[in-house]
């Protein structure tokens, strides 16, 4: 009896494998149990197409998790050996909003090499950091005294106290400069403050000395800009009332240099109160948060900001 070439018998082995993967015995391109498996390869970028590490990409099928990967310093991912089926994609990542990609098809053998992803909106809602974090992700603090805190009835803000040696509390968005886009805070200024207080938005800040601000105090609604140290006032509204220790909802959308203004009540979803500015400043810059007090040095300012929202989408 003749012996068999051990070459030729590997070959056998290699063909049927190949074969087994070509046209698998339930002829269904979509059967999980095919050995013929899929992959992908890609990466997440933010709004300004820097990419995003630990970003966490994961695959679902019928709401269950099929898969998950972090991504690299570079922002890129690869996921493979996937049994092939019809998967929803969602990408996570610190200080954006949950990105969903529904019903894209890996079937048997697929290497999909162009998953990429871009995440443009943004939302801080300061839950997962724990009371007492100074800089949660990407904050940077200019002055005063910032930390996140538990809420009563309402979990977890970040706490701006701006304190009598400081005269202002500032803090800013690290390294993301936005131009056109929209953005909404929730706000509320605490009835331990004293004197003439007032909690702001930040808006196209260069620097503490040339920035916009949009906020709210006692009895008014306030736009100015500070410049070179110099401040103007673009918008005064002393005719409604802001109440302490109850939650309002300010709303920004910037197209160019125009300002649309919205102040709401959370609790009522009811609109306070709307403006329209048009300035000529900077076209783009960051945005934070500013606690300040128009009685000047003896007082103080106590405020919440939570649910941060910037969406750099075009509105």
């Amino acid at each position: 009896m003749r012996r068999v070439n051990n070459s030729i018998i590997i070959g056998l082995i290699l063909c049927i494998s190949i074969v087994s993967c070509i046209k698998p015995e339930r002829d269904n391109e979509y059967d999980p149990n095919n050995p013929c498996k899929a992959s992908v390869k890609g990466a997440v970028f933010g709004y300004d197409g820097r990419p995003i590490h630990n970003a966490n990409v994961g695959l679902f099928t019928d709401g269950e998790l099929k898969a998950e990967i972090r991504t690299d310093p570079s922002g890129k991912f690869m996921i493979e050996e996937i049994d092939p089926g019809i998967y929803d994609f969602e990408i996570k990542a610190s200080g954006y909003m949950l990105y969903a990609d529904s019903a894209e098809s890996l079937w048997a053998g697929r290497e999909m090499d162009s998953a990429f992803f871009y995440l443009e909106e943004l939302y801080f809602d300061f839950e997962e950091p724990p009371a007492g974090t100074i800089e949660p992700y990407t904050f940077d603090i200019v002055l005063g005294t910032w930390a996140v805190v538990d809420v009563p009835d309402w979990d977890k803000a970040y706490a701006g106290f701006m304190e009598i040696s400081d005269d202002e509390a500032i803090v800013f968005l690290e390294d993301k400069d936005f131009g056109n886009c929209y953005v909404d805070v929730k706000i509320n200024f605490l009835s331990s403050s004293t004197g003439n207080p007032g909690a702001f938005l930040l808006v196209k800040f260069q620097d503490p000395g040339n920035f916009y601000w949009i906020g709210i105090g006692p009895d008014y609604i306030k736009m100015y800009k500070r410049e070179a140290w110099n401040h103007f006032m673009l918008y005064e509204d002393h005719s409604i009332t802001v109440h302490p220790n109850q939650w309002y909802e300010l709303r920004v959308e910037i197209d160019g240099n125009v300002y649309d203004v919205e102040l709401a009540d959370v609790a009522t979803q009811g609109l306070v109160t709307e403006f329209n500015i048009s300035d000529a400043g900077w076209n783009s810059g960051k945005f934070g948060f500013y606690c300040m007090n128009w009685d000047g040095i003896g007082f103080t300012t106590d405020a919440l900001f939570d649910d941060l929202y910037i969406d750099t989408r075009p509105q």
